[in-house]
């Protein structure tokens, strides 16, 4: 699958050619949250010092399981929604949807050359997963070049999803809670009210690959912007708290 800034960047050009045409999504902040998929669930409690059980393995099995099924409980779950979680919700599943083309375009590039990167350099990794990241992060590179001119190194990975302080992650642990007990058979709350989310954006501050000091970073290229400088640290945890 693309990785975190290429799913960004996709999301933000379906979100530019709606916009053109007359249509918005209904909270662009949570539409950003989608455009991750299920993506946020890796890096749930990965850091050693987070206590609690991680949602890393949900946010796999998120992946596996048949999308029909999985778009079908978000509709029934917007559906029981008040009016004020129904508009998160669907922000977010809006978002998601693009998650899931880009997936679905480049899934088939990415398996393909991981393979012969496999068979071309069989003592870079010990797993498959290696390569897989190897190839998701370049296209990150590329696409970062592409679309705005920027590299890397000057793009701080954390912007690619709004603060807590943009509000509807609490709407978010209600839409997946029922994802979570009926799909995946995990706990993911009480009483679909807790966030089933993850504090796990917290390691992208450790991803910034910042140049050394006194390297200067090429100018941008004139047509690009900087995303918007919207860190995020964590969603509530199950237990609806933050720790």
């Amino acid at each position: 699958m693309p990785a975190m800034i290429a799913h960004y960047l996709f999301a933000q050009r379906v979100f530019s050619k709606l916009k053109k045409a007359g249509v918005t999504p209904e909270a662009p902040a949570m539409a950003a949250v989608g455009a991750q998929g299920p993506d946020i669930f890796f890096f749930h409690r990965v850091l050693p010092w987070e206590p609690g059980t991680s949602f890393a393995k949900q946010g796999s099995l998120l992946h596996k399981i048949s999308p029909a099924k999985l778009f079908e409980a978000f509709r029934a779950g917007i559906n029981r929604a008040s009016a004020e979680d129904r508009a998160a919700m669907t922000g977010y599943v809006q978002g998601f949807f693009c998650h899931y083309a880009l997936d679905r375009a480049v899934h088939p590039f990415v398996y393909y050359w991981q393979e012969e990167l496999r068979r071309e350099q069989p003592g870079y990794g010990s797993t498959a997963h290696q390569y897989h990241f190897r190839i998701e992060s370049a296209l990150d590179t590329i696409t970062l070049r592409r679309e705005t001119g920027r590299l890397v190194r000057d793009f701080k990975l954390a912007s690619v999803i709004p603060a807590e302080s943009a509000g509807g992650w609490p709407a978010l642990g209600r839409l997946y809670q029922p994802v979570f007990a009926r799909l995946l058979g995990a706990a993911g709350g009480h009483g679909g009210t807790d966030c089933p989310g993850s504090e796990g954006y917290a390691p992208c501050g450790f991803a910034d690959d910042r140049p050394d000091p006194g390297q200067t970073a090429p100018a941008p290229h004139p047509g690009g912007k900087a995303g918007p400088q919207r860190g995020l640290r964590h969603l509530p945890d199950a237990s609806g708290g933050h720790g």
